[in-house]
């Protein structure tokens, strides 16, 4: 019996420490008895979803899914609990499952995407930051594979050592994120446009020193900058003069700049980012003042008898 202070937990209080949700035999552990159980679920401190499976009053709908199956969250729906990136939120709740489980009496998987795992796993716990990145390589795309690895090796939550150890994640997966990925990437759009550029064979540099500018998102060729403004817009005034004054350093370091909303890249459509650095670079490398184009002049017209008709003072 685990005690708190001498004193055997709620059953609440239990819960919480089984991350929301819990089942009888958790609870037992915890130094509850079945009395104090049954009390709290009369009283609406936990709501039993299924037999001997309890989770906490405002619990997520996906907690609830996995208790009544007696599943594990994993792929994209761990993902999104970890605030990683992802294209969408997902539809479906991802649920780990053992290979032997079917459905019994009162349980639906309507609603859920299931992933057979050869062990059983923990019911209701979300799966560990790199077991769901494993996991999540069968549902999503390379690009979008690579910056959720990317994003959770820049936040410290996963190594480069728990990315080799990926064992449902096929080898040419696997080994393509080995190849790309990197933990200076701050940001989904950088991940996938540093991806592109590369593949194209271009040399690619995140987070690199710009003096006078600081770390801009990256440097191609060792010359050209690219930034990639976020999904959302800037939190406030600051960010966005100092995005501003970033751009002038750039320009005065004698360096061209291309900036890309991120929606440009990750949505629908998508730009020829390739294409369009190629271009950047050779007309850079190659500038002849000379052809730089004028801004245009638009030359108004008037006519003598028309000045003297106009209203005094102007």
């Amino acid at each position: 019996m685990r005690l708190r202070d001498g004193v055997a937990m709620t059953p609440v209080e239990a819960t919480m420490r089984s991350g929301g949700a819990a089942r009888t035999v958790q609870l037992l552990a915890h130094g509850c008895t079945p009395y104090s159980i049954r009390k709290a679920v009369e009283d609406g401190a936990l709501v039993r979803v299924s037999r001997g499976a309890y989770v906490l009053p405002d619990a997520e709908p996906a907690t609830l899914l996995a208790m009544r199956l007696g599943a594990g969250i994993t792929c994209l729906t761990a993902l999104a609990h970890y605030g990683l990136p992802i294209p969408t939120r997902p539809a479906e709740t991802h649920l780990a499952v053992p290979r032997n489980f079917t459905q019994g009496a009162g349980q639906n998987a309507c609603g859920a995407r299931l992933h057979y795992m050869a062990s059983r796993p923990v019911a209701g716990a979300v799966a560990s930051v790199a077991d769901a990145l494993d996991c999540a390589g069968a549902c999503l795309s390379e690009e979008w594979h690579l910056a959720a690895v990317d994003a959770a090796l820049h936040e410290g939550l996963i190594t480069m050592a728990d990315v080799m150890r990926f064992k449902r994640t096929t080898v040419a997966r696997r080994t393509f994120l080995l190849t790309y990925a990197d933990p200076r990437a701050e940001a989904p759009g950088e991940s996938i446009v540093r991806l592109r550029l590369a593949r194209a064979g271009l040399s690619v540099t995140p987070q690199a020193y710009v003096e006078g500018a600081g770390h801009v998102d990256l440097e191609v060729e060792g010359l050209l900058i690219l930034q990639v403004d976020g999904f959302e817009p800037h939190s406030g005034r600051k960010a966005f003069v100092r995005d501003r004054a970033k751009s002038r350093a750039v320009i005065k370091a004698g360096r061209p700049q291309l900036t890309y909303a991120a929606s440009e890249l990750l949505g629908y459509y998508s730009a020829d980012v390739v294409g369009e650095v190629r271009d950047a670079l050779d007309q850079w490398r190659a500038r002849d003042l000379a052809a730089v184009r004028p801004s245009g002049r638009r030359i108004l017209h008037i006519q003598r008898d028309e000045v003297s008709n106009l209203p005094c003072g102007t």
